[in-house]
């Protein structure tokens, strides 16, 4: 048998198996085109891996911020707090003040204060309450003599009194505000100094006629007598608040206080921080100060000298020279001053030096050992003041230095005693030459009085009230920062301490503004997280198929040459 062999062509060789795995390939390919183009659209969309990342890192960072907003605000139950409200309203150029009055009620006369501050203020700190500015920047007050006191047999005519005070407050707070502006009136000296009798017809009418004339927040506790430990109270947080001391340091501890000293014209207050000692932890005179939500507490000593004022000094002086049908010499009055002064006629020699050791007796300090610091006006006790660097003077203590003598400011009593020396011994005729040709801030009764309250002043600051000539330091101002330092201020601050905690929103509470800013928050929040889920989705199904892809097309399209033997 013959046996033939001869060569076999490629394309006849390979034509039933390169032809089956050509049909299996192109199904392959088919399949993976069908995959590809459900992902088409996206895959245009999102050019490579590179963008998907940069998108995603993105959207990480924004979510992340959110985390840091929810930390602070939270997602859901979304409360305002008054610092919330506050921003809101400055954004919104809508920042809501709200407004005080505080008449000082006092022995000359009743002074009206406007104060306002902004509603939103932060919870652990006391409102920023300053004066009410009128359209040409001056202080929104007013005077009007004389003291309530005066009003004891026609107590009907106080609304008339009061009338002008009123309607100035109403013409410089917005009307609508109104219904929301509270209103004390508080009265000093010149009412303690009267019956309580005639304190209660007095205050029982004003109880009556307020309503009538303003529709102002205003109930029966809003009027009234304070104490003199009360007003030496509201006169330290008043000084303390403008010198920016009611505060606690960057290190968490209170900033050491200013004590204070005010005189007015009926009596005059003493007030200072002390240390916590046993001896002055049970006194009478010693006052726990709390500021309400501030966390600030000072233990403070605080005494009123009431028939210590200038005013009423002067009136118990007088009463104590001899009665005469005659003229009476007295140091206290300028040269050559002539005139009748409750019902005596006085004639000055103009002797500070004597007029100053005539007046001792009125400190009534008999019962004291020589020297003793802790014994104060009236036999009274008072603690050492070495515990405070810094006290201001107010009232009295600057009018006295400054309205003729012009030397207000950080007290010098060398340079004080040579100053009021010059003015007593000037000639009343010439001191009345250089007060019409406007040379003094004084009107006639500061003119004659002035050496009588430059000695007394002196005689109760150093012999009265223990206060050292020198290591210490006493400034004599009417303003600190620009502002008026006035107790009513302080009474203002006091009564209102608690008002942050009350205009924070409660607990679960809501508003329109905490409404819109949840839903946006939550909006985005939940946006940012489904965005980043699709974009994740679509990038692992792009890189699967792409694998995929990349898979097949290395596939060989037709196997090598291949012989038959």
């Amino acid at each position: 048998m013959t046996v033939q062999f001869r060569r076999i062509g490629r394309s006849e060789a390979s034509s039933g198996t390169l032809g089956g795995l050509r049909k299996t390939q192109g199904a392959r390919i088919k399949r993976v085109r069908r995959s590809f183009n459900t992902t088409q659209s996206l895959s245009q969309l999102i050019k490579n891996s590179n963008t998907v990342c940069l998108i995603l890192v993105i959207l990480s960072g924004l979510l992340f911020v959110g985390y840091l907003q929810n930390a602070h605000y939270g997602w859901s139950g979304r409360v305002l707090s008054s610092a919330d409200a506050h921003f809101l309203n400055e954004v919104n150029n809508k920042i809501v003040n709200d407004y005080g009055v505080v008449m000082d009620c006092g022995s000359s006369g009743t002074r009206v204060f406007v104060y306002t501050w902004p509603r939103a203020s932060h919870e652990n700190e006391l409102l920023e309450i300053e004066p009410l500015k009128d359209i040409n920047g001056n202080a929104v007050q007013m005077k009007v003599e004389p003291g309530l006191s005066s009003f004891v047999v026609h107590s009907e005519d106080l609304e008339e009194y009061l009338r002008p005070l009123i309607d100035l407050a109403i013409a410089h707070i917005p009307e609508e505000q109104h219904h929301e502006t509270v209103l004390y009136m508080l009265a000093t000296a010149g009412m303690r100094m009267i019956s309580q009798e005639a304190q209660d017809s007095i205050l029982s009418e004003l109880r009556a006629s307020i309503p009538s004339m303003t529709n102002f927040v205003f109930s029966e506790q809003n009027v009234g007598v304070i104490t003199g430990k009360e007003e030496g109270i509201y006169a330290w947080i008043a000084a303390n608040y403008i010198l920016g001391k009611l505060k606690f340091s960057k290190y968490g501890k209170q900033i050491s206080s200013t004590g204070i000293i005010d005189m007015g014209g009926g009596s005059m207050q003493i007030a200072f921080e002390v240390p916590n000692d046993a001896n002055i932890s049970k006194h009478e005179n010693r006052a726990h100060v709390s500021l309400g939500s501030t966390g600030l507490d000072y233990d403070l000593f605080v005494t009123t000298h009431l028939g210590f004022g200038a005013n009423e000094a002067l009136r118990r002086h007088i009463d104590s020279l001899p009665t005469s049908d005659e003229t009476i010499s007295d140091p206290c009055f300028p040269v050559n001053f002539a005139g009748e002064i409750n019902s005596k006629s006085i004639s000055g020699t103009g002797e500070y030096e004597s007029c100053y050791s005539s007046l001792k007796p009125l400190l009534e300090k008999s019962s004291c050992s020589a020297n003793e610091e802790t014994c104060s006006l009236a036999g009274t006790y008072q603690p050492s003041l070495t515990s405070v660097g810094e006290f201001f003077g107010f009232s009295e203590f600057y009018y006295t230095s400054e309205d003729t003598l012009k030397i207000a400011g950080v007290w010098d009593k060398e340079k004080f005693v040579e100053k009021a020396s010059e003015y007593c011994a000037t000639e009343w005729d010439h001191l009345e030459e250089n007060w019409k040709a406007g040379m003094y801030k004084a009107d006639e009764n500061r003119l004659k009085n002035q050496c009588f309250k430059s000695a007394w002043v002196a005689l109760v600051l150093h012999e009265g009230l223990n206060f050292p000539e020198s290591g210490k330091k006493l400034t004599n101002v009417q303003t600190i920062n620009g502002a008026e330092v006035q107790w009513a201020l302080g009474a203002l601050i006091y009564r209102t301490r608690y008002l942050p905690l009350r205009n924070a929103e409660p607990v679960g509470a809501s508003t329109p503004s905490s409404h819109f800013v949840e839903s946006r928050s939550n909006g985005f929040f939940f946006f940012c997280i489904g965005l980043i889920v699709l974009l994740s989705i679509a990038q692992y199904r792009r890189i699967h198929t792409t694998s995929r892809s990349n898979a097949y097309s290395r596939l060989p399209l037709s196997r090598p040459d291949s012989r038959v033997i």
